[in-house]
């Protein structure tokens, strides 16, 4: 007859022991009784009694030690549950590792208790050596967490109960591939493609969508909102790393006058203007500035006017005499970006003006 394990709590060494006896042909079919004073008393079918504790079996007034083995133990090897078993992960912009986390679990179904927990991350496919220095002590349960480098990675387990038993039904997990996230800036602008994701290992192909800005022109997309062109939409990108990208732009400098400036009549009276002394004009473009010119009457000669450096240009309130005003004036609406400079002169006004009597 097999031995008992010791230490086990009476319902255990009950349940296991039934286990035993019915794999020996002369207690199948026994009747098992505990009683109340801790001991299993054993009816075999012929009628022999077996009287069983912990420490002893009695039979016929017989005692024989019941001692458990001390190296074999029962068999049955440990069985570990991974919670989240490998998956798809991303290593965001501005980020170099992406964080996994996940649960390992133990179930000790021999009862010889747990000896070895240990596990790995690995991005090798072949199980670590036992001696391995990179194997790490966990609890049964417990969470772990691991930031990854791109590419694939493997979590590994070393389980060993006390019996020496070794756990194989998950010493290697799935594999836990680690991309990267590739982002767009507009930088200023509008439309930047959506975000991708590269493989590591894998060239990508950018998106072929370009953001747009008013006065500017794409010039491709550069690793800092600073920096140069360094990529081409629907460019090949290799490296092996996140990435915010931003848009390149160069200014075009423009002008556009939608409104101009409209003529005036004027009457002075002792050296004051009256009615309305304003001549405006209205312009859209980045970086605008104005100046206001003058010309006499039967000159072609423009003369920039002092001071006149606004989208308005007033008539002097009060005169000494007619000869300080021009006769024709028109602005020179002057756009200015990025280094570059465009400009356009707006239509010409007429002043004209009679002294009041």
């Amino acid at each position: 007859m097999e031995k008992i394990i010791n230490n086990w709590t009476e319902e255990k060494f009950l349940e296991e022991y039934c286990k035993v006896l019915d794999k020996d042909e002369q207690f199948k079919g026994s009747t098992i009784t505990k009683k109340e004073d801790g001991t299993i008393e054993i009816i075999t079918k012929e009628k022999d009694k077996f009287i069983v504790t912990e420490d002893t079996v009695e039979y016929k007034g017989n005692i024989q030690e019941n001692t458990p083995p001390t190296e074999e133990g029962n068999k049955e090897p440990p069985i570990v549950t991974i919670g989240t078993n490998g998956g798809i992960y991303t290593i965001l912009a501005g980020n170099t590792t992406a964080e996994v986390t996940t649960t390992i679990t133990v179930e000790d179904f021999s009862g010889n208790g747990i000896e070895t927990l240990q596990y790995q991350f690995s991005t090798s496919e072949t199980i670590p050596e036992e001696n391995d220095v990179n194997w790490k002590d966990f609890a049964n349960g417990e969470t772990i967490t691991q930031n990854l480098t791109g590419g694939v990675s493997y979590l590994y387990t070393k389980v060993i109960d006390k019996a020496g038993n070794q756990a194989i039904d998950v010493q290697k997990s799935n594999a836990y591939i680690v991309n990267y996230q590739v982002k767009y800036d507009a930088n200023g602008g509008t439309g930047a493609p959506e975000e991708q994701t590269k493989t590591h290992g894998s060239d990508l192909t950018l998106s072929t969508q370009v953001p747009t800005r008013t006065y500017y022109n794409f010039l491709g997309w550069a690793t800092s909102n600073t920096g140069s062109a360094s990529y081409q939409a629907g460019g090949n990108y290799s490296q092996d790393s996140s990435i915010t990208l931003y848009a390149k732009w160069q200014g075009v400098p423009s002008v556009n006058i939608t409104t101009h400036p409209s003529n005036k009549n004027l009457t002075f009276y002792s050296g004051t203007t009256n009615g309305d002394t304003r001549f405006s004009v209205v312009a859209e473009g980045p970086g605008l500035s104005y100046q206001w010119y003058g010309r006499a009457y039967g000159s072609n000669n423009w003369v920039a006017i002092s001071g006149a450096t606004n989208a308005n240009y007033d008539i002097p309130k009060t005169v000494t005499n007619f000869s300080s005003l021009y006769r024709y004036y028109s602005c020179v609406v002057t756009s200015t970006i990025d280094g570059q400079t465009t400009n356009k002169r707006s239509n010409e006004a007429e002043l004209t003006y009679a002294a009041s009597v």
